[in-house]
């Protein structure tokens, strides 16, 4: 679930489109208010909020006497109102919560004291309570503009931002369809760029593609605003504008086929709007000394991986079991827990890790300074712009990078893009992934490890697998031909998990937001020239599927051979019940499947992959030349079907290539990518080397 709703989480449009104050207050308060309320002090207002709810339906007619009297109870409600709505901008929560309280004692039907608690709500991650809320800021708004448009309360624009702010909250609940709906009539009431922007990312989500093209274009046209701004002299650039100019926000054009230039410049106007957020608080950052550490010294080099995903999902089973291949004899590893979480992969990584410190409770401010205390000599950030606020616009962990509190500071693994910052030195990655010549594509210095920048856990995690395909290459003449029948003594069959029997089977296990239409059509290529091959796709909600369906009818091709299997079984049972028995993988185009492409590689299976010019549109290809698979990696869009098509249609060349995946980089070989102690020696290595780049250079950039 949590993955879900940081891959289509959208941002809310800024309180300058109701009018009630500027923004630019609202934004630096944002940062003022990260003390979280807990549901037990929220629960007694939300209690006295619930009873005025139940009770709104003729409230104001049985207790007005008259007209006059009820325009009067109007008027102060709406005066109750603006106070509240100040109190609010101004993080005093509870008073807001009782004077809305009070709004609606005085006039059930005002849907201005029903948004501003909901902004609330939402902006304390209390989400479920908060999307009543805006359903009755928008009912009360409809019902008072059908009785009286011309002097209805609620103007086009607010009225817009309601609909918007409601399409952010029912996204945050999965209520995928009903968000596009609330978008959609946002947009029909008044447009609104940003709006325009959420809705596109829900449809690519839903894989709805109609007009595709043309979307994708106006897209990269609003986020090429982000280049006009920062070339523009910063002293003259107000806050307002600096929103205006993030249209396409990071995290979401990292999803769009943009040019890596435009996806660049999203990212640099959000982590200039960081550090400006910042200096308005008048938060400096730390000054480090030029050196504390030397690799000859005694005392060991502190390494920590800053990530609110030590948890049971992705990045979590990558890292599962890496943390206790780090030398502690030369490293002190830390791992900066920005989310909590109890599950049994997270109990995993703190027995397996030296130091876990869990700052989940802690503002940015306060996280920044404890890291400092700490004296972390290189910081790794995990999640780039994935954990964006929905209300605030900034991402937590870049508030803790632009505060400086660790002399080196590395962008890895998870964003698979630059952060775009200054306070971030460099990007670990390697050839395939980042090509030196891709410089201009990054703030970053590259950092390129030698063989993959990416770990794996999945050697130690499924060793089962690993003694299937050791038992399959020590029979027979040394090949793979007596893999079917070793599968099946250990249990893993067709005909379950959503594997047909007797069937050519191709697969993507993206998620659904990874889909394009491009893609979809060189799949659809391939299911009209191999007779009876299926497709098995990965987790997509129900609208999505039935897209995919109809997709697939327009392409001349019975939707049944479109399979989408329980996406319920466990991780366990995917990397080693069911890849196994796929026959190849087909990777998207534009964002690469990381975690699920290390997955198949690992149980053998080849993955066809198009480099494009994108760090993110290469990762698939990189854990491919790492594991022994590069002859499934494509330059062209043609390649890419040809490639397909010679593995799909040649038994011979498809099993030389899972025998060479499977013994030179595979579960059975323990060596390419899966070969874990080596890539994490080779990290270790790159940590001297950026700490002495760091020290020769002196204190000229921090």
């Amino acid at each position: 679930g949590g993955a879900r709703r940081q891959a289509l989480r959208v941002w809310p449009v800024g309180m300058q489109e109701l009018g009630d104050r500027d923004e630019r207050i609202w934004r630096m308060m944002m940062l003022r208010r990260r003390q979280m309320f807990t549901r037990s002090q929220f629960l007694p207002i939300l209690v006295l909020l619930l009873v005025t709810v139940a009770g709104r339906s003729g409230a104001n007619t049985a207790g007005a006497r008259s007209d006059e009297a009820r325009r009067k109870r109007i008027l102060e409600a709406e005066t109750l109102r603006r106070e509240a709505e100040g109190l609010r901008i101004q993080g005093e929560s509870e008073l807001a919560l009782k004077k809305f309280q009070d709004v609606l004692r005085l006039d059930s039907n005002n849907s201005k004291a029903y948004w501003g608690i909901g902004r609330i709500l939402l902006e304390h991650d209390h989400v479920d309570s908060a999307l009543p809320m805006f359903k009755n800021a928008v009912d009360s708004a409809e019902q008072g503009r059908k009785a009286d448009k011309s002097s209805a309360m609620v103007g086009d624009a607010a009225l817009a931002v309601m609909y918007q702010d409601l399409g952010v909250c029912l996204g945050e609940n999965f209520q995928f369809k009903e968000q596009m709906q609330a978008f959609e009539r946002s947009l029909s009431i008044r447009y609104s760029d940003r709006t325009y922007n959420n809705l596109q990312r829900v449809r690519q989500f839903m894989c709805e593609w109609s007009d595709w093209s043309k979307h994708m274009n106006e897209l990269e046209r609003l986020a090429n605003r982000s280049m006009h701004w920062l070339s523009a002299d910063e002293d003259d650039v107000s806050d307002a504008s600096n929103q205006d100019s993030l249209l396409v926000p990071p995290q979401h054009a990292l999803y769009y086929p943009m040019n890596p230039l435009t996806t660049l410049a999203s990212a640099r106007a959000c982590a200039h709007m960081t550090e400006r957020l910042l200096q308005k608080m008048q938060v400096k950052p730390f000054r480090q000394p030029q050196v504390y550490w030397r690799p000859r010294e005694a005392r060991r080099m502190k390494v920590g991986y800053l990530s609110s995903q030590f948890a049971a999902n992705s990045f979590g089973w990558t890292m599962e079991h890496v943390f206790a291949l780090h030398d502690r004899t030369r490293f002190h590893v830390l791992a900066i827990s920005l989310s909590s979480a109890n599950d049994p992969t997270r109990t995993n990584m703190k027995k397996e890790v030296e130091d876990f410190r869990d700052m989940s409770s802690m503002d940015p401010v306060a996280i920044a300074s404890a890291i400092d205390q700490l004296k972390v000599h290189v910081l790794l950030d995990v999640d780039g712009y994935r954990d964006v606020r929905v209300t605030s616009g900034v991402a937590d962990n870049m508030q803790v990078l632009s505060l400086r509190p660790s002399p080196v500071i590395v962008n890895w693994l998870g964003p698979c893009s630059s952060s775009g910052a200054n306070f971030v030195d460099f990007l670990l990655s390697d050839r395939m992934s980042s090509p030196p010549d891709f410089q201009s594509h990054f703030t970053e210095a590259l950092a390129l490890l030698p063989l993959s920048f990416s770990v794996s856990s999945l050697a130690q995690t499924y060793s089962n697998l690993t003694q299937i395909f050791s038992s399959a290459l020590l029979s027979g003449d040394g090949g793979l031909a007596h893999l079917p029948q070793e599968l099946e003594r250990h249990g893993v069959r067709r005909g379950r998990y959503g594997v047909p029997m007797e069937r050519f089977v191709l697969a993507d296990f993206n998620k659904s937001f990874k889909l394009s239409p491009d893609v979809f059509a060189c799949w659809m290529k391939l299911l009209h020239a191999i007779p009876g091959s299926v497709l098995l796709l990965g987790e997509a909600e129900a609208t999505a599927r039935n897209n995919i369906r109809k997709e697939t009818r327009r392409a001349g091709v019975d939707p049944d051979r479109i399979l989408f299997p329980d996406s319920q079984v466990t991780h366990g049972e995917h990397v080693t019940r069911r890849l196994p028995l796929v026959d190849l993988v087909l990777d998207c185009l534009h964002v690469h499947g990381h975690t699920t492409s290390k997955d198949a590689l690992f149980a053998g299976i080849p993955v066809v992959s198009l480099a494009t010019d994108r760090m993110v549109g290469r990762v698939g290809a990189s854990a491919s030349q790492a594991a022994g698979g590069g002859s499934g990696i494509a330059r062209t869009m043609e390649d890419y079907v040809e490639i397909a098509m010679k593995l799909a249609t040649s038994r011979g060349k498809l099993l030389r290539l899972k025998e060479n995946i499977v013994k030179r980089g595979g579960a059975a070989a323990g060596t390419g990518m899966f070969a874990t102690s080596r890539v994490v020696r080779d990290m270790e290595s790159m940590f001297c080397l950026m700490w002495e780049k760091t020290w020769r250079r002196g204190d000229a950039k921090f």
